[in-house]
């Protein structure tokens, strides 16, 4: 019976401790936390938040050429909320482009026909909603102005001989625009009703 006593006081010191020094950081101590702003990305090395992962400030509205920590060795893709970013396989906002918003994408985007992973070095995030830099994404091409039409494609072969998916963000060329299949795997920008996809 004594060793039980003796038990109950030693575990009622021990939780009235516990619970003593969990106290909160007092605010004056310059210890507060800082919320997030756009222009940070939370990447990771490998796909689904795996390997190595950090928190990297590119900024925002300016296009920003990857450290070589992290150039072409990106797996899963965090932007903060509030901003719209660009990711490019040029290091100066050129190239392929891939779009990316909250909460983000850790598959690489190998169920696409244009992964992604361990292709990105530099990064652009628009917070104005005014899309990618002029000249990304491939340093521009041609505009054309149309209407949109969609269907599911159920997994079937698109003209330059992938398979899509519903989920897939692809675009059909007409046949003097697609040139024989010149454009296949390229990005195209796509601005309907002022929302702009540029994932295709």
């Amino acid at each position: 019976m004594h060793v039980s006593k003796g038990l109950t006081a030693l575990l009622a010191t021990i939780l009235t401790t516990g619970v003593v020094s969990a106290s909160p950081v007092d605010s004056d101590t310059g210890a507060d936390l800082a919320k997030r702003t756009p222009g940070n990305i939370y990447v990771c090395k490998a796909l689904n938040w795996g390997s190595t992962c950090a928190v990297i400030s590119v900024g925002t509205n300016t296009c920003t050429t990857l450290p070589s920590t992290w150039k072409n060795q990106i797996g899963s893709f965090g932007p903060d909320t509030g901003a719209t970013c660009y990711a490019y396989t040029g290091t100066t906002c050129s190239g392929t482009m891939w779009t990316f918003s909250y909460p983000g994408d850790a598959t690489g985007g190998w169920a696409t026909s244009s992964p992604w992973q361990n292709n990105i070095a530099s990064i652009y995030c628009d917070t104005t909603g005014g899309g990618p830099p002029s000249g990304g994404g491939g340093g521009g091409g041609t505009s054309h102005t149309s209407i949109a039409t969609y269907y599911y494609p159920n997994g079937g072969l698109g003209s330059c001989g992938w398979a899509i998916q519903n989920s897939d963000f692809a675009v059909a060329l007409n046949p003097t625009d697609a040139a024989g299949g010149a454009h296949c795997g390229q990005t195209a920008t796509v601005t309907c009703a002022h929302s702009t996809y540029s994932h295709f």
